[in-house]
């Protein structure tokens, strides 16, 4: 399996790359600097994808041309509890990603009701696709409507659970959780919710 992370700006470092490298094989690194980042670590640069920033770049794992190959791409504000092997390589019919099973949906779901684009039940730490993923018409939908998207929504889960909500797929739960949420010691991956890096002290 090919595993992708991206590294852009400076808000996380080549040692949260290299923390997921120790972790996974065949690790690709999406970014704007290099430098320090271990050596065995694929390095391409960031797609040239004018008006992209920030967490938009990972729209791009949503291009069977840009990524044709199997593939799972995972944030930099992950920390691994218990091995993952075997718990995330799932053939997926659509790109496959987290349900928010750590927040209080109902909760959410109520207190957004003023503005819809605010509530949103997924998460995109984690993002798995295979040969057979239907993800190209969210590509396009993507490039077509870019700059409107970008404005209306903060990131790219709002934008697929307002927008592309059917064409996802979901891991079970128990697998992965949030750092604020008083989370359970039983689950694999712990999300910091793009934290400062300097919370991250696992590392």
């Amino acid at each position: 399996m090919n595993y992708y992370c991206i590294k852009h700006g400076e808000k996380y470092s080549a040692k949260h790359v290299n923390y997921l490298y120790t972790n996974l094989p065949n690790l690709t690194c999406l970014t704007d600097n290099p430098k320090d980042i271990h050596q065995k670590v694929k390095v391409l640069p960031l797609p040239e994808i004018e008006g992209l920033e920030k967490w938009w770049y990972k729209m791009c794992f949503f291009s069977t041309e840009l990524f044709p190959e199997p593939g799972i791409f995972l944030d930099l504000d992950l920390e691994f509890l218990r091995d993952i092997n075997s718990k995330l390589e799932k053939d997926n019919p659509y790109m496959r990603m987290f349900k928010c099973d750590w927040d209080d949906l109902k909760s959410l779901n109520e207190i957004t009701i003023g503005n819809r684009y605010k509530y949103c039940s997924i998460n995109s730490s984690v993002m798995a696709w295979d040969k057979n993923t239907l993800r190209d018409d969210i590509w396009k939908d993507f490039l077509n409507n870019k700059d409107k998207i970008m404005k209306l929504f903060h990131g790219i889960d709002p934008y697929l659970e307002h927008r592309h909500f059917d064409r996802l797929s979901f891991y079970e739960t128990g697998i992965m959780s949030s750092n604020r949420c008083s989370p359970s010691a039983e689950v694999y991956i712990m999300s910091y919710d793009g934290e400062d890096k300097d919370v991250l002290t696992y590392l």
